[in-house]
């Protein structure tokens, strides 16, 4: 009965999550909304025999041009097409979401508020989750704290590579599953396996830096040489400063978003990349010192890099949907709502007044964007792993 009652609870979130999603893709007035059209273009210049970073500049990793090329080869038009592979990508983080759950033995009610927060979270963060790819990058990691907590380092190792060829992010967890895999195995297997993820990481990307190193190149540098981007932690607090003291900021659209440039500006988003390699650091040497919660290592890691990053990208929340609820004990119910909150905010800030942000620099705006960001914080807090803590919750 009880293996019913689970299983009935993964299929009456997953049927929420399909009906949210349909509805929404239908109520949404314009699917080109976002990255969408550059989705589009990459694909159609791929299907025309062009080769990614040799014969155009591309700014994502070479499988996430892949998963561009499937959405188009989906009937009934592009967005469509993309909007189906979105809405697969959210069944399985929810799925894995679930299958890690029950490995973890996780308060089936935790686990019933994380599904129930994936499901809606189309309806909380807005439409975008249909124009961006990172839900595909939600249900990698899904499958990996899946893999961590099930101990199936293969499984983990793999996906981590696939991770990291889809979007870049997952190369900063690679620190904290080497000491989760210590663990479970050797120091020398862990080390071993990670050497073995960065070389079919490296065979992978090989053929595209052979064509063209320059271009290779320029898809790491496009994301370094990004200014202060408008909805970063360190943006927000000018803005703040801007609004109540006067001071004066000047607001430019470059690398396809809207940043904040100058002396003061660029000198936060250095101090931004500072912190953040700190707290990578210290959320590194407190898991390996204790041990325990390798899922909240994961989540801290990637929510310290989201809240200090020089760019803070609304859709960048959906990476720790799926980690967030399998953190152990009452914080992982605790970080369920602060999560949940800072995707209404997210909406709030964009698209509702992300006019009035960028080309006013309002008040209003900047309110609810320090409030989505202190969130981020906070939420950072609650989930950091603990010391002499069972990685159970029961």
């Amino acid at each position: 009965m009880r293996v019913v009652r689970d299983h009935a609870l993964l299929f009456g979130g997953l049927v929420v999550a399909v009906a949210v999603w349909v509805a929404q893709f239908a109520l949404t007035s314009d699917h080109n909304l976002g990255d969408l059209p550059v989705y589009e273009h990459t694909a159609r210049l791929i299907a025309l025999g062009e080769f990614p970073y040799a014969d155009f500049r591309l700014e994502y990793p070479p499988f996430a041009a892949a998963l561009f090329v499937v959405a188009d080869l989906v009937p009934g038009g592009y967005a469509m097409g993309f909007s189906l592979l979105m809405l697969a990508s959210l069944l399985a983080t929810m799925a894995g979401t679930y299958a890690a759950a029950r490995v973890a033995r996780i308060d089936p009610r935790v686990t019933a508020a994380g599904l129930a927060l994936i499901a809606v979270s189309p309806l909380l963060i807005g439409p975008l989750v249909q124009t961006r790819y990172d839900l595909a990058v939600a249900a990698l990691l899904a499958w990996i704290a899946f893999g961590v907590v099930a101990a199936r380092w293969k499984l983990v190792w793999s996906l981590v590579a696939v991770a990291v060829l889809v979007k870049l992010v997952p190369l900063a967890l690679i620190p904290v599953l080497v000491i989760a895999n210590r663990r479970a195995r050797s120091g020398r297997v862990a080390v071993g396996a990670a050497a073995g993820c960065l070389a079919a990481i490296a065979a992978m990307v090989a053929p595209f830096v052979i064509a063209s190193p320059r271009g290779a190149w320029q898809m790491v540098a496009y994301h370094l040489d990004r200014p202060l981007q408008i909805e970063s932690l360190g943006s927000s607090l000018l803005l703040a400063a801007h609004n109540l003291f006067g001071l004066p900021l000047r607001h430019v659209t470059s690398f396809g978003s809207d940043n904040l440039i100058g002396g003061l500006p660029d000198a936060v988003a250095s101090l931004s990349g500072v912190v953040g390699v700190a707290l990578l650091v210290a959320v590194a040497v407190t898991f390996y010192r204790s041990g325990n919660e390798p899922v909240a290592a994961l989540a801290a890691t990637l929510i310290a890099l989201i809240a200090t990053g020089k760019v803070l990208s609304p859709q960048y929340l959906i990476w720790i949907l799926p980690l967030v609820p399998l953190v152990a004990g009452r914080r992982a119910a605790i970080g369920v709502g602060v999560l949940a909150s800072a995707l209404v905010a997210s909406q709030v800030i964009f698209p509702t007044s992300y006019r009035a942000l960028t080309d006013e620099l309002a008040a209003a705006p900047t309110a609810v964007l320090v409030l989505r960001n202190l969130l981020l914080v906070a939420l950072l807090v609650v989930v950091w792993p603990r010391r002499n803590t069972h990685t159970r919750s029961r």
